[in-house]
């Protein structure tokens, strides 16, 4: 798999490739199989910043280095504010919000004062574009309409607006709606596997919610992917296989323990009361995501489904 990567990461060796977010789960996976090519980070850290290729931004002030920009060809937008990081205040939701949307306009700002050589931006998305399917019968595309009444519907909106706006400069732009990331550094899959240190395996809610995933790895060469492609527009960044809550920890479960496990619910109204509205948006709904797109465009995922193969890599 590392050696795919480096073939791939040859192709583009003579272009400069700036990431924002480069520090986050996502952005530290490109940067490890993006090695041997030129590429520069955007970092909020002003300790960061003075060492390698790290340059000195801060969106929410309007603050950048703009020498980070200085011939690149590539811009792979990864930053914001973690969705799952605290409880949705109003003070936090419009945290996650402006970060994503804001970051993008600084970014277009920068980019209208002179004559850049920017080709594409790639730009991360969410599912949550979707909202939930509780009837758990619909599966989505690309084309669907984004959902009207969630906050998380309302994040993904104005945030891929904000990236296809880029447009206007000149710049292809791709967005990956991105489903959960499983990964043992960080995300969703290091709780779910902290929680079953007993034989009291925790299904949230009714577990009937619908998971739409994606291994790390797939999701890293997706992004290399659609830059040496240069492909444009929405792609769904999920694997072909969707499974209920339950099903999803019965597999991680099984794998781990054999069957010394028993599946306890923790009520949804615990849920709702200990975390909000973050319970309802993100733990208790869900939706089938369809990624026919990007395989026609001629994408092949190395982990489509939840089975030992791949949980054998993240366990």
């Amino acid at each position: 798999q590392r050696m795919l990567f480096m073939m791939e990461a040859m192709d583009t060796k003579n272009e400069i490739v700036l990431i924002t977010g480069a520090t986050g789960l996502v952005g530290a996976a490109l940067l490890r199989h993006l090695e041997g090519c030129s590429v520069r980070m955007l970092t909020t850290n002003k300790q960061a910043a003075t060492a390698g290729n790290y340059y000195y931004w801060d969106p929410g002030s309007g603050q950048v280095d703009t020498e980070a920009f200085r011939d690149v060809s590539v811009i792979i937008h990864l930053a914001g504010a973690g969705i799952a990081d605290k409880r949705w205040t109003p003070r936090r939701k419009e945290l996650i919000l402006q970060s994503r949307v804001e970051s993008l306009r600084l970014i277009g700002d920068i980019l209208k004062q002179g004559d850049h050589r920017v080709r594409q931006l790639i730009c991360a998305g969410a599912i949550g574009w979707y909202g939930d399917d509780p009837s758990g019968t619909l599966l989505f595309g690309e084309e669907a309409p984004p959902d009207e009444h969630s906050f998380l519907g309302r994040v993904c909106r104005e945030w891929e607006a904000a990236a296809f706006a880029l447009e206007e400069l000149g710049i292809a732009v791709a967005v990956l709606r991105t489903g959960m990331v499983l990964a043992r550094q960080g995300g969703a899959l290091p709780p779910i596997v902290r929680s079953m240190l007993t034989p009291l395996v925790p299904v949230l809610g009714s577990g009937r919610q619908l998971v739409s995933l994606i291994h790390l790895d797939d999701l890293a060469a997706m992004y290399i992917y659609i830059m040496e492609q240069r492909l444009s527009g929405v792609y769904n960044a999920v694997a072909g296989q969707v499974l209920s809550h339950k099903e999803m920890v019965k597999r991680i479960a099984r794998f781990r323990k054999g069957r010394a496990y028993l599946c306890m619910p923790v009520p949804a109204l615990v849920l709702k009361i200990v975390l909000g509205q973050m319970a309802g948006e993100l733990l208790l709904s869900g939706a089938a995501v369809d990624n026919g797109k990007i395989r026609a465009a001629g994408f092949v995922f190395r982990y489509p489904d939840l089975d030992d193969r791949t949980l054998k890599t993240l366990l």
